[in-house]
Formats: C-alpha cells, structure tokens, sequence
C-alpha cells in the first residue's frame, strides 16, 4: 500500500515536470503550421487553420536534400572519428601505461578545462591559412579533435575489464590492433553507444563551427537555416519552427531508438579496474 502511494506521488510530481519540458517541443511544432498572420494573433494557441506553407518555403533558394546530405554527413562521419579515435586512444593508455600515455592522459584532461569558444581565434586562422575553410572536412576534423569526454569514458571501460582477455588473445598471436577490434572494442559496447549519442547530438545541434567555418549556404547545415528566416527588421516565427521542426525530427528518432543504452553505458563507463 505504501509503495503505491509513493508511486501516486512520484507520477503527480513527475507529470507537472514533463509538461514544462514537453511545452517548448509543443509550442514550436504548433507554430510550424502557422500562418504569419495568425501567428501575429494567436501566437500560444492550437493553430486555427493548420497550412504546411512554412514547411515548403523552409528552405527557399537552396536545396533542403543538400542542406540534410550535409548534416548527416557531417554527423555520421564525425562521430566515426570521435569513437574510433577515442577508443583506441584509451586501449593504448589503458595497455601501455608509460610516461607518454600518462602525457596524453593528462593532455586530454585539460580539453576540460578549455572552453571551445577560447580557440575560435587560432583555429580560425590555421583553418584560414590550411585552406580548410567551406570545407565539410574541415569541420569533421574540428569535432574529431573533440576526444575529451568519449576518450575517458572508453578509459573507464577499459579499464573495468579483465587484462586476462588481451594477455590469452595475445599469447594465441592475436596482434595488438586484432586484440583491440576483435576483443576489447567489442566489449566496450555499452560505452560505446553511449558515446555515439553524446556526439550525435553534440554534432548535429553544433551551430557555432559551421556559422564560423562554413561560408557558403550550400554547404551549410540545417541549424544554420533556422537564422534564414530572420530578417533586420522582422522575424518570419512560422518559417523558423518548420526549420525546427525538420532539424529536430532524426534527432528525436534516434534517441527513441537509443535512449535503452544510454544509462547502462554511462553507469558502465564509470567502472574501476
């Protein structure tokens, strides 16, 4: 009986708090089907007359496939490099725990300490003088150097497993990066989805590194066509949220796909040796 009460409880607690978060969410997906008069007039009510204009005129004067070609192989190819990199950077320091790792392992601790924003003016110019500007590579390369928190979390991992599994896989002949890909990188799956989603959404929602390196529109990503509907002196609110909309779509599908792993991997990747 008591734990039913408690559970009456939490559900009353919990309902209010899932409203405010599904409010915005609500709030934007109404005002995609908006006209810009009524949004003028009834800018917090259901949409009176719903219309899919916002929608079509979204993405006027370039190519919505192109804009969404460009994200996905932005995201995809970025978070590629992030888990590979950041995987075999923890096997190596995990296995060969040396001055220099412990170098590297201290190195990488400091991209904590370092805000991104603090680097836009040097990386600016090396990208400037490397030619990497308007380049799709160039900002690939900008989030594969983003390793910090996935190359810890792989750290933790790692290091929770048996060292038994790599010492018999390399007393059978396995090579270092046979042991690493067919052993210990499997093994890592909890954290490794975990780190997937993380670089996902940090890739896909990036708005900075584009709006900076990416000068062209066709090469631009669809965060950056949400400012498209802002204007000097007035802000087409319809046409922003259908943007929104759009942007917010394979994000959402893809946690509703992923969201089962996202606990166990985080819980799996503070575990100690």
């Amino acid at each position: 009986m008591k734990r039913k009460k408690k559970s009456v409880l939490m559900d009353l607690i919990m309902l209010p708090l899932c409203a405010i978060v599904a409010y915005p969410f609500i709030y934007v997906l109404m005002g995609a089907f908006k006209s810009r008069g009524e949004f003028a007039v009834n800018p917090y009510g259901w949409p009176q007359s719903a219309t899919i204009q916002n929608f079509l005129k979204a993405f006027e004067g370039v190519s919505f496939i192109r804009i969404l070609w460009n994200n996905i192989f932005i995201t995809v190819l970025s978070v590629l490099a992030v888990t590979i990199i950041s995987a075999m950077a923890a096997y190596a320091v995990v296995y060969n725990n040396c001055k220099v790792n412990r170098g590297i392992r201290i190195y990488l601790l400091l991209g904590f300490f370092i805000p991104f924003q603090a680097t836009l003016l040097p990386l600016y110019q090396l990208y400037s003088s490397m030619g990497l500007m308007d380049k799709l590579y160039g900002i690939i390369l900008l989030h594969a150097g983003s390793i910090s928190l996935p190359f810890f979390m792989f750290y933790g991992s790692i290091q929770g497993l048996p060292r038994e599994y790599a010492e018999a896989a390399w007393m059978d002949g396995c090579s270092v990066p046979g042991t690493f890909f067919r052993i210990i990188f499997p093994l890592t799956r909890p954290v490794m989805i975990t780190q997937v989603i993380f670089t996902f959404f940090a890739t896909w929602n990036d708005y900075l590194a584009p709006s900076l390196f990416l000068t062209s529109r066709d090469k631009g990503v669809l965060i950056l066509e949400v400012t498209r509907a802002v204007s000097r002196n007035s802000v087409d609110w319809g046409r922003s949220f259908a943007v929104v909309t759009i942007t917010l779509i394979l994000p959402f599908i893809f946690f509703l796909a992923a969201q089962k792993y996202l606990i166990s991997g985080m819980a799996a990747g503070g575990v100690k040796g």
